[in-house]
């Protein structure tokens, strides 16, 4: 594609934290190189979003090599003071030599997964080297990345040349499986240990108006984000993922179109079929149907502007024709006529209504799903029925809660699950004791700190993580009550409908749920020997069930 037909979306360039250039005075060449490739090992994923905007093409890489040409002015270091920049420094100064412009290179197309290796040549037969410039490996060929060069995929004649490859880490998945890092071979334990543990910062997503598939599309990517933030990607397949996302997001990837083209790592599956799911729900479908001979139909998703549901040009014609009927004497005029148009408008007027009310609650949602998150954590517990009593009947309560959310929001379900997910992995993300963040490993935590006190039980599980997730726990309660406090009454009557006790202690999830379930400790809650639970909670599982039955009639009142 054209760098003339891409908008390069600068804004997600991030501002650099500190001064970020190693400046070596009177150095010698190869103190400099060596900076240079220390420099691209320390590189991290922030240029990932702005890297997205290229693709991992022929095409896509003429356009990062004339947009650096073009946005970054080439300004030689001064001999014997030469500087090394950070590329967000690079970008917020506008300027930078080969070694800068090689380095912001190297960081895209380490984020949309093109290998790549340094070039250094030098241009006399006895000379030090005195440039550098980037070599990408695509598709079994080299292409040349030189912005200072005139000419794409083309390069200088040289008299010697050095290519250094960067180190790569090459991660592997499965139970057992190590990383391997030249001849160094870390266990899992000790790549988590080492993972950059890092938050990635909240993008801010318009749920109310998105359709459904392309907010399945935002919130994946967001996910994956936060996933890379914390662990890290060192063999680039969460950037894949990530890759493949924003070429969903671009239209070029269709359920009955095209798929990605080329080997797909089997570990993306997942998300592949995700995507496909997704590209079925980009387009507003609404409900059809006639009132008399009024044709009418009902949004499948409201818009930005709730008028807009008004203002077409034949919703006012029919609103014109019904006012002048209005006026007219009740004995002459059509009587069927504004009957029907009497009826399209009440219709009209409650979705107006009901569209504001879904888009005041889908902004509420967005802003406190977040630090609720926790509050539904048994949404992902995966055998229910094999779980203690509680844990199988707060999984009820949980589930109900996310659903009706989807309802009074019109989000789909699918997607509040998703934003409940990333809720919870950002939240423990800030907490430095948790060294895994997802919504199982906390249900793990759960487990494990039930059996503390159990002599019966074997732990390594350190007491300060499930003092961290706890602590998370009782965060989230509060944080539901505010949401439901914010509530407006409408919504706040339809939501406690369907979920009584949603912010209370006893709706949350919490250590003594898991008590004593193991299969080497019987008689315990998940043997099938201890009902009491069931019993306790029953009124809230019926009642919840019952009222997804009658939100509907309830917000119509």
């Amino acid at each position: 594609m054209s760098i003339s037909k891409v908008s390069i979306d600068t804004s997600l360039i991030p501002q650099p934290d500190g001064e970020n250039v190693l400046r070596h005075k009177d150095g010698n060449t190869w103190d400099i190189i060596n900076v240079i490739m220390s420099s691209d090992r320390k590189m991290s994923n922030y240029m990932c979003d702005f890297a997205q905007q290229f693709e991992p093409t022929y095409e896509g890489l003429y356009d990062l090599w004339y947009w650096v040409r073009k946005n970054i002015k080439y300004i030689a270091d001064k001999p014997g003071y030469e500087k090394v920049k950070d590329p967000r420094v690079t970008w917020k100064d506008g300027f930078g030599d080969c070694k800068s412009f090689s380095l912001f290179v190297a960081s895209v197309l380490r984020c949309i997964g093109v290998r790549y290796k340094y070039r250094f040549t030098s241009y006399n037969q006895n000379s030090d080297p005195t440039h550098v410039y980037v070599i990408a490996h695509l598709k079994g060929r080299e292409i040349i990345i030189d912005s200072v060069h005139t000419k794409y995929d083309d390069e200088a004649d040289y008299t010697k040349k050095w290519d250094k490859m960067p180190t790569r880490i090459y991660q592997l998945s499965g139970p057992g499986k190590i990383a391997i890092i030249g001849n160094a071979r870390p266990t899992i334990a000790q790549r988590i240990a080492d993972a950059p543990k890092g938050i990635a910062p909240k993008r801010n997503i318009n749920i109310t108006t998105l359709t459904g598939g392309l907010l399945t599309l935002e919130l994946l990517d967001e996910q994956l984000r936060i996933l890379i933030s914390f662990y890290g990607d060192p063999d680039g397949i969460l950037q894949k993922a990530r890759n493949i996302i924003f070429q969903a997001k671009r239209g070029n990837f269709h359920y009955n179109n095209t798929l990605p083209t080329g080997y797909i790592d089997p570990r993306l599956n997942i998300l592949i079929e995700q995507i496909q799911q997704a590209s079925k729900n980009i387009r507003i479908n609404g409900t059809h149907y006639r009132i008399g001979e009024i044709p009418y139909e009902r949004p499948g998703k409201y818009p930005e502007n709730c008028n807009d549901i008004l203002n077409t040009p034949e919703n006012k014609k029919l609103l014109s024709e019904f006012n002048q009927l209005s006026f007219q004497d009740p004995y002459k005029r059509d009587g069927k006529r504004y009957k029907e148009l009497g009826e399209w408008r009440n219709k009209i007027y409650k979705d107006l209504d009901e569209c504001a009310l879904s888009q005041e609650f889908a902004k509420l949602v967005d802003k406190r799903i977040g630090k609720t998150s926790h509050h539904v954590l048994y949404e992902f517990v995966d055998k229910p029925n094999e779980a203690p009593n509680t844990v199988g009947t707060k999984t009820v309560l949980h589930k109900l809660a996310i659903t009706s959310i989807g309802q009074l929001a019109y989000i789909d379900r699918s997607n509040v699950r998703i934003m409940v997910e990333n809720g919870i992995m950002a939240e423990n993300a800030t907490k430095p004791d948790l060294n895994k963040i997802t919504p199982k490993d906390s249900i793990d935590i759960l487990k494990n700190a039930s059996k503390l006190n159990d002599p019966r039980a074997r732990i390594n599980e350190p007491v300060t993580i499930a003092v961290a997730l706890i602590g998370l726990l009782t965060a989230a309660i509060k944080a539901a009550q505010q949401f439901k406090n914010d509530m407006k009454d409408k919504r706040k009557l339809a939501f406690e409908a369907s979920n009584r006790g949603y912010g209370s202690p006893e709706f949350s999830a919490d250590g003594p749920d898991w008590s004593g379930f193991d299969s080497g400790i019987p008689g315990g809650p998940g043997s099938g020997l201890d009902d009491s639970s069931f019993t306790d909670y029953l009124p809230w599982i019926l009642g919840g069930a019952a009222a997804l039955f009658v939100v509907p009639q309830i917000l119509k009142k």
